[in-house]
């Protein structure tokens, strides 16, 4: 059983997740056909995707890797809110979410974008 302050935790990655992943999946219902689209499971109803984004419940860990896959974020970062590959600092969620939009940038375009930081952030 998951604790209160868990699904809190879980719904606002998640929301975080699908503002940076799926900006077009805007409403549950958005989300829930954009989401069984991709599962090769039992598709799950808006019932269920509403109670991921409201607090209510966290889904079982092959929706997990679903939502995972889509949104282009960590597993142990969705359900925890760390990433295993840094393992002595936590990072903030906008800070995750930039690396995970980063990495799937192509070589170019992550050029681009730490040419962009270098003359906007001082050194």
């Amino acid at each position: 059983m998951h604790t209160t302050e868990e699904k809190i935790g879980f719904s606002r990655r998640l929301k975080a997740a699908l503002k940076a992943g799926a900006p077009k999946a805007i409403t549950v219902n958005a989300i829930t056909i954009q989401f069984n689209l991709r599962d090769k499971g039992e598709p799950v109803s808006t019932q269920a995707i509403h109670r991921w984004l409201n607090a209510q419940a966290i889904p079982a860990s092959d929706k997990v890797e679903t939502l995972v896959k889509w949104l282009g974020v960590t597993k142990e970062w969705l359900k925890y809110g760390h990433n295993e590959q840094v393992n002595s600092q936590r990072l903030s969620t906008n800070a995750h979410l930039l690396l995970a939009r980063f990495d799937r940038l192509s070589e170019r375009q992550q050029f681009l974008i730490l040419e962009l930081l270098n003359t906007i952030t001082p050194e």
